[in-house]
């Protein structure tokens, strides 16, 4: 059995397994570096309807890492 796993898919699928109550924890790492491309994407993309009702954040940690790089970490409720 799976204890751990690094979920690492675009928007779609990222939104897909956090629907599906299969997620526990998000940790985002902020680079300090701006694209500003239009049309970029987005980490989760749920269509019209949204994850808002569906999926809970609290924050677990937050750490400057070298580089001005900020993680942050969430536990999904």
């Amino acid at each position: 059995m799976l204890s751990r796993v690094l979920l690492e898919g675009g928007a779609r699928t990222n939104a897909r397994f956090l629907a599906g109550g299969l997620v526990d924890e998000i940790s985002l790492l902020l680079f300090p570096a701006i694209g500003g491309h239009t049309g970029s994407q987005t980490l989760f993309a749920a269509g019209a309807e949204g994850l808002a009702r569906q999926v809970h954040l609290s924050m677990l940690s937050t750490a400057v890492r070298q580089g001005g790089v900020v993680h942050l970490r969430y536990r999904v409720t």
